[in-house]
């Protein structure tokens, strides 16, 4: 695998690596109390809560979000950004790991960047025949 590949599989990684650390922060690191029962032993990974991204996008930026609400039409919010708002961060950061992955699959099947020089067939050597103008006498050779 390629250079180009390897970082640009990373590079979609990336977004899944963030909302898990995310997640596990605010469980088990977010405040003092928290810090005591991951000292103690005493977390129950069954009180894992995922964060929503319409939650993280409203905690963080919430201009942003009263600026795209504005800019969109209603519809298009309830068909499309609402449902997406609703999901968990970490399922939505994920989902372009495998439309990477089949797009990286796909550029190997078809021999297109990175994978170009993956399906050139090598070149042989043929045997060549040499004809001396002097003497008109062929001599067999190889390259």
């Amino acid at each position: 695998m390629s250079g180009g590949v390897k970082t640009f599989l990373f590079i979609l990684i990336i977004p899944l690596l963030l909302a898990v650390s995310h997640d596990v922060y605010l469980n088990y690191l977010s405040n003092s109390d928290k810090i005591e029962q991951i000292a103690s032993m005493s977390v129950s990974p069954d009180e894992f809560q995922m964060t929503e991204l319409g939650w993280v996008w409203l905690e963080y930026s919430e201009e942003s979000y009263a600026l795209v609400k504005e800019s969109v039409s209603e519809k298009t919010w309830a068909k499309y950004i609402g449902p997406t708002l609703n999901m968990k961060t970490i399922i939505v950061s994920a989902a372009p790991i495998p439309i990477g992955l089949f797009l990286t699959l796909f550029a190997w099947v078809l021999g297109i960047w990175p994978f170009a020089h993956v399906h050139k067939p090598k070149k042989k050597v043929a045997p060549t025949v040499y004809a001396n103008e002097k003497t008109k006498k062929v001599k067999y050779g190889r390259k």
